[in-house]
Protein backbone atom coordinates (compact mmCIF):
# COMPACT_ATOMS: atom_id res chain seq x y z
CA UNK A 1 0.00 0.00 0.00
CA UNK A 2 2.65 2.07 0.66
CA UNK A 3 4.40 1.95 -2.42
CA UNK A 4 1.12 2.52 -4.38
CA UNK A 5 0.31 6.10 -1.98
CA UNK A 6 3.74 7.32 -3.38
CA UNK A 7 2.98 6.56 -6.69
CA UNK A 8 -0.04 8.26 -6.97
CA UNK A 9 1.17 11.31 -5.46
CA UNK A 10 4.33 11.47 -7.80
CA UNK A 11 4.89 14.59 -10.19
CA UNK A 12 4.54 14.42 -13.79
CA UNK A 13 5.68 17.10 -16.24
CA UNK A 14 3.04 18.24 -17.39
CA UNK A 15 4.18 18.04 -20.98
CA UNK A 16 4.26 14.32 -20.63
CA UNK A 17 0.81 14.62 -18.76
CA UNK A 18 -0.53 16.44 -21.68
CA UNK A 19 1.00 14.00 -24.22
CA UNK A 20 -0.47 10.63 -22.40
CA UNK A 21 -4.05 12.80 -22.03
CA UNK A 22 -3.91 13.32 -26.06
CA UNK A 23 -3.20 9.53 -27.05
CA UNK A 24 -5.62 7.99 -24.14
CA UNK A 25 -8.31 10.75 -25.82
CA UNK A 26 -8.16 9.86 -29.17
CA UNK A 27 -7.74 6.26 -28.20
CA UNK A 28 -11.19 6.48 -26.70
CA UNK A 29 -12.46 8.47 -29.70
CA UNK A 30 -11.46 5.76 -32.44
CA UNK A 31 -9.15 8.61 -34.20
CA UNK A 32 -5.87 7.61 -34.48
CA UNK A 33 -3.38 10.22 -32.57
CA UNK A 34 0.00 11.06 -33.89
CA UNK A 35 2.87 12.94 -32.89
CA UNK A 36 2.38 15.40 -35.29
CA UNK A 37 -1.08 16.33 -34.20
CA UNK A 38 0.23 15.98 -31.09
CA UNK A 39 2.32 19.26 -31.54
CA UNK A 40 -0.32 21.19 -32.64
CA UNK A 41 -2.21 20.45 -29.93
CA UNK A 42 -0.31 19.72 -27.17
CA UNK A 43 -0.64 22.90 -25.25
CA UNK A 44 -4.75 22.75 -25.57
CA UNK A 45 -4.09 19.58 -23.52
CA UNK A 46 -2.65 20.99 -21.25
CA UNK A 47 -4.97 23.81 -20.30
CA UNK A 48 -8.04 21.13 -20.45
CA UNK A 49 -5.85 19.22 -18.08
CA UNK A 50 -5.68 22.70 -15.89
CA UNK A 51 -8.97 22.87 -15.35
CA UNK A 52 -9.68 19.80 -13.53
CA UNK A 53 -6.57 19.50 -11.88
CA UNK A 54 -4.24 21.78 -9.80
CA UNK A 55 -1.00 22.34 -11.73
CA UNK A 56 2.26 22.76 -9.68
CA UNK A 57 5.39 24.88 -10.21
CA UNK A 58 8.98 24.75 -8.83
CA UNK A 59 8.88 26.90 -5.65
CA UNK A 60 11.01 30.23 -5.76
CA UNK A 61 11.99 28.70 -2.31
CA UNK A 62 14.08 26.13 -4.57
CA UNK A 63 15.15 22.77 -3.02
CA UNK A 64 12.77 20.67 -5.42
CA UNK A 65 9.83 21.74 -3.58
CA UNK A 66 6.53 22.48 -5.84
CA UNK A 67 3.79 24.82 -5.27
CA UNK A 68 -0.22 24.75 -6.72
CA UNK A 69 -0.14 27.35 -9.14
CA UNK A 70 -3.46 29.72 -8.77
CA UNK A 71 -6.22 30.47 -11.67
CA UNK A 72 -4.73 33.78 -12.55
CA UNK A 73 -1.30 32.07 -12.35
CA UNK A 74 -2.13 29.63 -14.82
CA UNK A 75 -4.51 32.17 -17.01
CA UNK A 76 -1.58 34.22 -16.97
CA UNK A 77 0.76 31.50 -18.01
CA UNK A 78 -0.97 28.90 -20.31
CA UNK A 79 -4.18 30.80 -21.75
CA UNK A 80 -2.98 34.29 -21.85
CA UNK A 81 -0.06 33.26 -24.35
CA UNK A 82 -2.34 31.23 -26.60
CA UNK A 83 -5.02 34.01 -27.15
CA UNK A 84 -2.17 36.67 -27.69
CA UNK A 85 -0.08 34.21 -29.82
CA UNK A 86 2.99 34.32 -27.55
CA UNK A 87 4.73 31.43 -26.83
CA UNK A 88 3.31 29.20 -24.02
CA UNK A 89 5.94 28.63 -21.43
CA UNK A 90 8.06 25.09 -21.26
CA UNK A 91 5.67 22.75 -20.07
CA UNK A 92 8.60 20.31 -18.73
CA UNK A 93 8.19 23.40 -15.85
CA UNK A 94 5.15 22.69 -14.72
CA UNK A 95 4.27 19.41 -13.10
CA UNK A 96 0.43 17.24 -12.46
CA UNK A 97 0.22 14.80 -9.12
CA UNK A 98 -0.35 11.19 -11.05
CA UNK A 99 -3.42 10.87 -9.12
CA UNK A 100 -4.99 14.52 -10.35
CA UNK A 101 -3.86 13.51 -14.03
CA UNK A 102 -5.66 9.92 -14.28
CA UNK A 103 -9.00 11.87 -12.20
CA UNK A 104 -8.35 14.48 -14.75
CA UNK A 105 -8.21 12.05 -18.16
CA UNK A 106 -11.18 10.24 -16.71
CA UNK A 107 -13.55 13.47 -16.51
CA UNK A 108 -11.84 14.21 -19.84
CA UNK A 109 -13.77 11.19 -21.51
Amino acid sequence: MGELWSHEHELVPLSAAASLAYFELTEVRGELGSEENLGDVIELVAIALSQLAPIRAQSPRGGGETSVLSPAQVKELLFSPIREGRPVPNLENFYIRRADLHAAISSLR
